[in-house]
């Protein structure tokens, strides 16, 4: 038996498409209505870089699907579909950054709606991205992706760097 803590994966509203929609109600979609769920477990490649743990983290995904959509009647519903995804450590850190942009914009939405409650969340998020005092921040990320050294040896992530960059400049 395996007892894992998973994350709904909210599907894509097609209502909502180009819209600007308040934070409250894609948070509620983000609860409600999922019927898709993920959990993630971290793994080194070719062993654990003392330096820079980044280099070689990656993450094996695994995205279930259940029978109906949750909440429902019951409180639980059978898993359907189970598919595993590996993400390589490029791919795991540009996730890492989407996240961490979502998570500032939603600290963003909620400081500009309530100053008084929400702006020192928001300062304490702005801060951690700055300094990076915990894991290194976007520091580290440019150390271990972003030298031919590292291209070089997996030329298959070459896209996935880009793409990192860009999530990088989007923050």
């Amino acid at each position: 038996i395996q007892i894992v803590s998973v994350k709904p994966v909210a599907p894509e509203r097609p209502e909502f498409a180009g819209k600007d929609v308040p934070s409250e109600i894609t948070s509620f979609y983000y609860d409600n209505e999922v019927d898709m769920f993920q959990f993630d477990r971290p793994y080194h490649r070719e062993g654990k870089d003392k330096n820079n743990e980044f280099k070689t983290l990656c993450l094996e995904r695994t995205i279930m699907q259940t029978s109906y959509k949750l909440p429902g009647i019951l409180r639980w519903y059978e898993v359907t579909s189970t598919k595993v995804v590996h993400l390589g450590p490029v791919q795991t850190a540009s996730d890492t950054v989407k996240q961490m942009n979502a998570e500032l914009k939603s600290s963003s939405e909620n400081a500009e709606a309530d100053p008084e409650h929400c702006l020192r969340h928001l300062e304490m998020r702005l801060q951690g991205v700055i300094s990076g005092a915990v894991n290194g921040g976007i520091p580290k990320y440019q150390e271990a992706f972003f030298n031919k050294e590292y291209i070089a040896n997996y030329p298959d992530e070459t896209p996935y760097i880009e793409e990192l960059k860009s999530d990088i400049l989007e923050q």
